[in-house]
């Protein structure tokens, strides 16, 4: 018999309910660092950012965690996601890439 510690069960229970209660990205970032729960807290993090873009504590939040785990593409997409102007992204590709002749052209 599998055991679910209590965050975990109420993290999951909050991902699932329409519409999507709100949690500061502060408290979820913990919960993922104190209960290794990271498959549970960043796809509620990805989807706060879609329904609060306007919270850029959500996209800090995310990278963080996402840093935290080296996960340099998604670092990347978010940062593409995060910046208004298309030089930027195309910067940020070509540096995902290592493209740096690129960049000096």
């Amino acid at each position: 018999m599998r055991r679910y510690s209590f965050p975990r069960v109420l993290l999951e229970a909050i991902a699932t309910t329409s519409p999507q209660v709100r949690l500061e990205p502060e408290v979820l970032q913990m919960m993922a660092k104190t209960y290794n729960l990271w498959h549970v807290v960043i796809p509620i993090i990805e989807n706060h950012i879609v329904l609060f873009p306007e919270n850029e504590r959500y996209f800090f939040a995310l990278n963080e965690l996402y840093e935290k785990l080296s996960e340099g593409d998604y670092i990347a997409g978010l940062r593409r996601t995060m910046t208004g102007s298309a030089e930027t992204r195309s910067v940020v590709s070509y540096a995902q890439h290592e493209m740096w002749e690129e960049l000096n052209s």
